[in-house]
């Protein structure tokens, strides 16, 4: 079943932008990853939302790729079943 992840850090845009320029490649080829967005959050952090196939697959690409990279302390993502995901064709 795909998931939607919602991650919420302290990261600024510059670290964003550093972490996702390494892992950019990786992450699109990665198995089961959907897609991927980023915004600033309210409070000057950082939210990162994807879609994934499923949260194993997900997990493992965050375990291995993305929480090293992570400030101290950063919050577990949320992880939520998706109902339907419409791409356009």
């Amino acid at each position: 079943m795909a998931i939607v992840m919602t991650s919420t850090s302290q990261m600024t845009s510059s670290q964003y932008d550093q972490v996702i320029a390494h892992l950019a490649a990786e992450l699109a080829a990665a198995e089961g990853f959907i897609a991927h967005f980023a915004r600033p959050g309210a409070d000057g952090g950082w939210t990162v939302i994807e879609v994934w196939e499923s949260e194993q697959q997900q997990a493992a690409w965050y375990d291995a790729k993305v929480r090293p990279h992570l400030p101290p302390g950063s919050p577990e993502p949320g992880i939520r079943p998706l109902h339907n995901v419409l791409l356009a064709s």
